[in-house]
């Protein structure tokens, strides 16, 4: 009688090399593309490989010090456009070098994160790409592990290990002045908490340029949550009670609420509150006045990102580590003044 709980064959390289014949060898080369193999012979095998339906057991590689050609992607919010295109951007250029990706999402969740780490560590994966949470995290469970690590767009100080990001403080700086030139005098910034390092920086610009003019006032940092379900809600009430006529927005989801407040409100963008943020969203060029952006070169910092770790997997050494930080792109549409050409550049 049949039985679909009876347990099935697991196929093996030993089957494949007999239904194709060749030698186990073989197949290992043209599973880990480690070796030159004729292209007839190739073909016989990948045949075999479809028909018997073998998946190989990377663990097992990775046990055995052949790697399990995996890295792990620890990001904090799949949501916001800025991580997806970077993921693209990565798993475009690890597909090239036949390694495969986990991607894992924090939701800006210390907890979180470290449940991630610890599993990419358990499955075995041969680096990892990280967007930290909190600066001042040493992460201790990376470092032991001894496989190497690119931080991107965030940082932490207490892990060694190559970064890939942007000058966060100049380009705060540069959004700051434009709103300043267009003579919007209660500036304000709304960030997640300072704990992350990106924030942190561009509320640094942000606050730098202020000060140099004698605009600057606490009260006009506002700190919102990642999970904050009132966000709107709040960032209203803060524009109302100290005057706001300018935001600089850390983020694109951040920038998202902001637009509701302001709509809510009835203020006009720019004639009564001018609006800049970073993250250039598909989006924010489609309103009724486009939004003044602060461009990240993304697929520049992704493909870096793994080109990086993968020299470093591939090529392990104590050579310094590299601090890459790309410029960035001030995007003039018409969002901070009424003679701003809007336009898309």
């Amino acid at each position: 009688m049949f039985n679909p709980f009876r347990a099935v064959k697991k196929i093996t390289i030993k089957d494949i090399a007999f239904h194709a014949n060749v030698s186990t060898a073989t197949v290992s080369h043209v599973v880990n593309n480690t070796r030159f193999v004729e292209k007839e012979t190739k073909d016989r095998v990948v045949e075999a490989i479809e028909k018997l339906n073998y998946r190989p057991n990377i663990l097992a590689q990775g046990l055995k010090g052949k790697g399990t050609k995996t890295i792990g992607v620890v990001i904090a919010d799949i949501r916001e456009s800025f991580f997806a295109s970077i993921v693209k951007a990565v798993e475009l250029y690890l597909r090239k070098e036949n390694f495969s990706l986990i991607l894992c999402d924090s939701e800006d969740i210390v907890r979180q994160e470290k449940i991630h780490l610890d599993l990419l560590l358990q499955k075995g994966v041969e680096g990892v790409i990280l967007a930290p949470i909190n600066m001042h995290e040493t992460y201790s469970s990376l470092q032991t592990s001894h496989i190497p690590v690119v931080q991107i767009d965030r940082k932490t100080y207490g892990m060694k290990s190559d970064y890939i990001g942007i000058d966060n403080v100049q380009s705060a700086q540069l959004a700051t002045e434009h709103l300043c030139e267009h003579g919007y005098t209660r500036i304000g910034f709304i960030g997640y908490d300072a704990t992350v390092y990106s924030i942190k920086k561009r509320q640094e610009g942000y606050k730098a340029i202020l000060s140099e003019r004698n605009m600057f006032d606490e009260q006009l940092i506002k700190v919102v949550n990642y999970s904050d379900n009132a966000m709107k809600e709040s960032i209203k009430r803060w524009i109302l009670k100290q005057n706001v006529n300018a935001v600089l927005c850390a983020v694109d989801e951040i920038c998202f609420s902001a637009l509701e407040a302001i709509d809510e409100l009835g203020l006009r963008i720019p004639d009564e509150i001018g609006l800049i943020s970073f993250d250039d969203s598909k989006w924010l060029k489609f309103l009724k006045t486009p939004i003044t952006v602060i461009r990240q070169p993304l697929e520049k910092i992704g493909r870096t990102a793994a080109e990086m770790l993968i020299k470093r997997i591939q090529h392990p050494s104590k050579s310094d580590y590299l601090d890459i930080q790309f410029e960035t792109e001030l995007i003039i549409r018409g969002s901070c003044g009424r003679h701003e050409a809007a336009v898309d550049r």
